[in-house]
């Protein structure tokens, strides 16, 4: 029963730290407009969960 009750906060602090997050994206696109530099960020991110997937 500990583990469900401490499963639940960890899911919703996960969420409000996801959150947090892309409203500081979205803030450093509106100030700085680096398209290129968020670009290059989300294709690592994506090539590394496509090796990832393939081994």
């Amino acid at each position: 029963m500990e583990k469900v009750g401490t499963s639940i906060p960890k899911k919703r602090c996960f969420i409000e730290l996801s959150t947090k997050a892309i409203r500081y994206y979205m803030d450093e696109i509106r100030e700085r407009k680096d398209w290129w530099e968020i670009c290059e960020k989300l294709r690592r991110g994506i090539g590394r969960n496509m090796m990832k997937r393939r081994r």
